[in-house]
């Protein structure tokens, strides 16, 4: 995000907080934790503007969790970031063919453990998992689900969304 932008962000939310009850940002695009001082910067305003006018603050995250570590986390809980949506397209076999690290490398360890470290995190949030499903993964994401479900399916701030 370009600094004009951030900058008008930041004015727009000092200039109609006065009138808001209500303020959610949603980070999403590329990679959001890319930018993770953009992200400060714009939720520290709206932190700011929201307790001078007392509007209510939630924020929502779309992340393939590669950079989501503790710290991250606790920063975006604390602003009132509640919601991560982390998208996966099946088990470690059919994610890695699809999604990789600009080194070549599969990303599906990586999105599990921090998948684990959000399970073992004691806060009040929502992860959504959200699956893709295309011709050739139908067989691959059945297989994922059961995965899913062991690993997850007790902690209920888990959500499990299925796309074609």
């Amino acid at each position: 995000m370009q600094e004009s932008v951030v900058e008008g962000v930041a004015a727009l939310i000092r200039r109609r907080a006065p009138d808001l009850d209500f303020l959610e940002i949603g980070w999403f695009g590329g990679e959001p934790l890319a930018a993770f001082d953009i992200i400060k910067e714009i939720s520290d305003v709206a932190i700011d503007c929201g307790a001078n006018s007392r509007f209510a603050f939630l924020g929502n995250i779309s992340t393939n969790a590669h950079l989501l570590d503790v710290s991250k986390l606790e920063y975006l809980l604390g602003t009132g970031t509640k919601i991560f949506q982390i998208t996966l397209d099946g088990t470690q076999r059919f994610h890695d063919q699809a999604r990789v690290t600009s080194a070549g490398k599969g990303t599906f360890l990586l999105i599990w453990k921090r998948l684990q470290m959000l399970k073992s995190h004691p806060g009040e949030f929502e992860i959504i998992v959200r699956v893709h499903l295309c011709p050739g993964n139908v067989e691959d994401v059945r297989e994922l689900q059961r995965m899913l479900d062991t690993e997850f399916g007790e902690d209920g701030r888990f959500k499990f969304h299925y796309l074609f």
